[in-house]
């Protein structure tokens, strides 16, 4: 009911008595109205305000007081019970009883209740006047900055935190039941649902006393009533509430407030998960403070009991800086990281009963999986099996000697399997991170490997967060995540790298111990040496050599460092380092995903493409939003012949949201080549992308049958030479090949080719030996040299060790 006393114009009607007069004489002449209005007792109308299915609020003027009032009157059929029937005098006295409890309410975040009479039109409440906006209204306005937003929800939740200590539930909180005025705070309004509870703790979620209705139809047990939008899970079932309904609204409102959308939508799969999984994850793209999002998501916890103890704690974790900070990440002087000790609870299970060992199994994958991330102390699965019904934090950490647990559910239903793991805090008994996966049972070993994986995978990326952002400010947080996200577009342009570096820099400058934005920046560096025109290059190579060596000598202990640092190596043709980081990342957190990816596409360039696939594959198990290196499995698809295989992959990569849609292009347009389909190749759509319209430009002019070789040589030279990057423009001069190739120009093709080869960085063993275009130069000596070459420097990449044998971080073969 959108009945807010705030006003926007309308005049009153069909209301029983009208006004002779407009007010007394000793009236201030501003205050006085200057119009006839109409009069309910001794308030004369001024305007309707506000209006919704239960009633309509106008504003009026008091000549008694001299002030301006809201009056709330119900409609007839409000004075109904929610079957039909009349309220009884017992009924409106009650009314009356509970709107002396709500004038209990001296608060100001709480619209003020003056008095409730019987007139003519039926029941009024008389209510403070408030001039300004609904905080719905005052969202939609402008964008506002996100403190801004948390303050008016903070001033709102005092009021909600007031009617608790009053015994009252507001049961209907919404940003339209919020008043921003002119000045002060925000006030909470409509407490037409509230309900009295008994004077006990009126704090705690676990009152779950069912009180009648105030200003409203009373209802019955098991009957709900609300705005199903911002309802609490309990609230949809009809059963007994406390508290925490007011507190689930409250964060459900500032989830959407924060992210621009409701963290449900009213899916059946989303219905479902607010009713038995929690919230969904928070949007990658919305930076807002760790201890932010943690704590909407406690207050979204599903068993009201899991909540907020009282809704003051919800707004002292909001607004509480410290709270920002992991308190269980300790400093281990001798390792210079943080150390954390672990413990991975039996998760929940909902389904079959002859599938509950899947729980057990996801447990057991965890613990093997964690216990391989260095500093990091994971308990045995036979420490913690007796606590599989104890799900009290700080209890289960107190006898397991641990800092943090990790539990969770698993729901079987039908082919259809979701796990819902958390992080706690054993200290605080505060969850710091939720997040849902799923999947299909159709292998049931094959889908407790991959979810295991993933969410070791997850749990790992935001411990490593966790730890080393305890040494940062939330703002330096913040800017390290903006310059992340910005970093993992698949629309990666030099203008928004240059603003990821600069949030890099600033997180370094607010929080000089904090790691990872210096693991960010080299990566992010290197990968604007990758994309800079010719005439940037040297100054960005130096700028990439230079954050390398920082992050190397500053953030050593980071799998991202080492990452950033094997990247910077191949772009220059350093293999043999490349390799020694790669595998240096992957020793300290054997589920990178990221790792694994980039492992598996220079393999697949070294000719070992089978392997690379498989490591591919493993990245995308652990990680699903990665999908670049779904490409290289797609060539290693094609320049094998596996038809199907080949078709069933480029469905998916096509639809895939993380490859660049110039990629998915680029591929088919040389694939299109390879099997002579000249036709395919004109007809390929290419997206406007900045970084490559030069490039494609002279990809498509080249098959153009009036340009001489000549002409085509000069066209694809000046494309190459666009890129200041080595691996760049080896990767063009590849294509350039297979384009003159493909003209019949060998000659031509075999100098770019070596050309290529002189860059030292050339790698793709598996292209020379595979790619259809570049059969009629294979029989010659030039071309048997630079392949002996390229498979030396793609043996460096295969042998991941001094001994070769295979790590233990290596994917198991497959058949």
């Amino acid at each position: 009911m959108n009945n807010a006393p705030v006003g926007d114009g309308g005049e009153i009607a069909d209301l029983e008595t009208r006004a002779d007069t407009p007010g007394s004489s000793a009236e201030p002449a501003e205050r006085r109205p200057t119009r006839r209005g109409r009069q309910i007792g001794r308030y004369l109308v001024l305007e309707q305000i506000g209006h919704g299915g239960m009633g309509r609020v106008l504003r009026a003027y008091d000549p008694k007081l001299d002030r301006e009032v809201a009056l709330k009157l119900l409609h007839h059929d409000a004075m109904k019970d929610t079957r039909g029937n009349a309220l009884g005098s017992d009924a409106q006295d009650h009314l009356v009883a509970e709107a002396r409890a709500m004038a209990k309410l001296s608060d100001p975040h709480v619209v003020a209740i003056y008095d409730v009479e019987q007139t003519s039109v039926g029941l009024v409440l008389v209510m403070e006047y408030v001039r300004g906006h609904t905080l719905r209204a005052w969202l939609c306005q402008a964008t506002h900055p996100w403190p801004d937003v948390l303050n008016r929800f903070v001033e709102a939740g005092r009021g909600l935190a007031a009617a608790h200590a009053e015994d009252l539930l507001h049961r209907d909180f919404k940003p339209s039941n919020v008043l921003i005025p002119q000045q002060g705070p925000a006030k909470v309004t409509d407490f037409g649902l509230a309900k009295l509870t008994p004077s006990t703790d009126s704090d705690s979620p676990r009152n779950t006393s069912v009180p009648t209705t105030l200003g409203a139809p009373a209802t019955r047990d098991g009957e709900v009533a609300g705005t199903p939008r911002y309802m609490a899970p309990e609230q949809h079932r009809g059963e007994a509430l406390s508290p925490a309904v007011d507190q689930y609204a409250f964060c459900v409102a500032l989830w959407e407030a924060m992210t621009g959308n409701s963290p449900f939508t009213a899916s059946e799969e989303e219905l479902y998960a607010r009713k038995h999984a929690g919230p969904p994850a928070w949007p990658a793209h919305v930076f807002r403070p760790h201890s932010v999002v943690a704590a909407l998501r406690r207050g979204l916890a599903v068993d009201p009991r899991d909540r907020w103890p009282s809704m003051n704690a919800l707004l002292d974790a909001l607004t509480d800086d410290s709270s920002r900070r992991q308190p269980w990440l300790r400093s281990d002087p001798s390792s210079g990281v943080g150390t954390r000790a672990l413990a991975v609870l039996p998760f929940r299970y909902q389904g079959p009963a002859e599938d509950a060992y899947l729980v057990d199994a996801l447990a057991d994958e965890l613990i093997d999986l964690l216990a391989m991330t260095r500093g990091l102390r994971v308990s045995a699965s036979g420490a913690t099996r007796r606590y599989a019904k104890e799900h009290d934090a700080r209890a289960v950490g107190q006898a397991l000697g641990v800092d943090a647990i990790i539990d969770g559910t698993l729901h079987r239903r039908g082919g259809k399997v979701r796990i819902v793991a958390r992080l706690v805090d054993v200290h605080s008994g505060f969850q710091s991170w939720s997040e849902r996966f799923t999947g299909r049972l159709e292998d049931v070993f094959d889908l407790q490997d991959r979810m295991a994986k993933r969410v070791a995978e997850a749990l790992r990326v935001e411990l490593t967060l966790h730890q080393h952002g305890a040494v940062a400010s939330a703002e330096a947080v913040e800017h390290y995540l903006r310059g992340r996200a910005i970093t993992r577009s698949t629309n990666v342009t030099t203008t928004n790298l240059d603003e990821a570096i600069a949030h890099f820099e600033q997180a370094r400058a607010m929080a000089p111990t904090f790691a990872l934005p210096l693991a960010a920046r080299a990566h992010a560096t290197v990968y604007r040496w990758f994309v800079s025109p010719g005439v940037q290059g040297e100054p960005w190579s130096r700028a990439a050599a230079e954050a390398v060596q920082q992050a190397l000598a500053l953030a050593s202990d980071l799998a991202e460092t080492h990452l950033a640092a094997a990247r910077f190596e191949v772009h220059r043709g350093g293999f043999p380092d490349a390799v020694r980081h790669l595998t240096k990342a992957l020793e300290i957190a054997p589920t990178y995903a990221a790792a694994h990816e980039y492992l598996g596409i220079l393999q697949c360039d070294a000719g070992r493409s089978t392997e690379g696939a498989r490591h591919i594959r493993l990245a995308h198990d652990l990680d699903p939003t990665l999908g670049i290196g779904l490409l290289a499995v797609l060539r290693h698809h094609a320049l094998r012949g596996h038809a199907q295989a080949y078709r069933a992959l480029l469905e998916r990569v096509r639809d895939h949201p993380s490859v660049p849609r110039v990629g998915v292009s680029l591929f088919e347009f040389r694939i299109a080549l390879w099997h002579g389909n000249l036709e395919h190749a004109r007809s390929i759509q290419w997206p406007s992308v900045p970084l490559t319209e030069t490039v494609v430009a002279a990809f498509v002019a080249v098959l153009d049958d009036s340009l001489d070789h000549r002409a085509a040589r000069r066209t694809l030279e000046q494309a190459v030479l666009s890129a200041a990057n080595p691996r760049l423009r080896t990767v063009w001069r590849q294509i350039s090949v297979e384009l003159l190739a493909w003209r019949q120009a060998l000659d031509d093709a075999l100098e770019v080719l070596i050309e290529a080869d002189a860059e030292t960085v050339l790698l793709d063993a598996d292209w020379l030996e595979s790619c259809p275009l570049l059969a009629p130069l294979r029989a010659r000596p030039e071309f048997v040299a630079i392949r002996e070459r390229v498979r030396r420097r793609a043996d460096q990449v295969w042998h991941l060790d001094s001994d070769g044998a295979q790590p233990a971080w290596a994917p198991s073969a497959e058949t």
